[in-house]
């Protein structure tokens, strides 16, 4: 029958025959991969060079990836034992841009290029600040001290932060 599970199949694409840590797809359609090296990829159906590499970075300890709300931009966290690292990919401009080492959880806003984090130094309190990288140079703001050792943070609503302490 027409419109069937054949038909579907017919017209289902191979994207990438590696595994993916997580995906997004836009607006046009394209897909935004994030394979489990690290490397990035964007998947094109209206091209003729339909796979284009974004960033052949390979990037050890891959733990995580956050999509901001339109994909346009991609939090990624790297962790080792005792250490977490986060930096930003700005998929248009297939740019890298680190993160302090200080930032121990990052989440971006649900509808902007806000991205709140928690930061903890060495004996000091822990800071809950906010990077809009809507600018060519986000800087961090500190919006309140916090005394937590470790957090993590979910952006669900524009006007609501949830923090969350992780079990012991």
């Amino acid at each position: 029958t027409s419109g069937g599970l054949g038909d579907l199949i017919k017209k289902t694409t191979l994207v990438s025959e590696d595994p993916v840590l997580d995906y997004f797809i836009d607006a046009k359609g394209e897909i935004t991969a994030i394979h489990l090296d690290g490397r990035i990829t964007r998947f094109k159906q209206e091209s003729s060079d339909k796979l284009e590499n974004l960033s052949a970075n390979l990037i050890p300890n891959l733990a995580q990836v956050k999509f901001s709300w339109d994909g346009k931009k991609v939090l990624v966290e790297m962790k080792e034992p005792g250490k977490k690292q986060f930096s930003v990919f700005d998929v248009e401009k297939k740019t890298w841009q680190p993160l302090s080492l200080e930032i121990q959880a990052a989440t971006w806003a649900p509808k902007d290029y806000r991205l709140a984090y928690f930061s903890k130094k060495s004996g000091v309190k822990g800071v809950l600040g906010m990077m809009n990288f809507s600018t060519s140079n986000p800087r961090q703001t500190e919006i309140l001290k916090i005394n937590l050792q470790e957090i993590n943070l979910a952006w669900k609503k524009p006007n609501e932060l949830l923090l969350v302490e992780p079990a012991s």
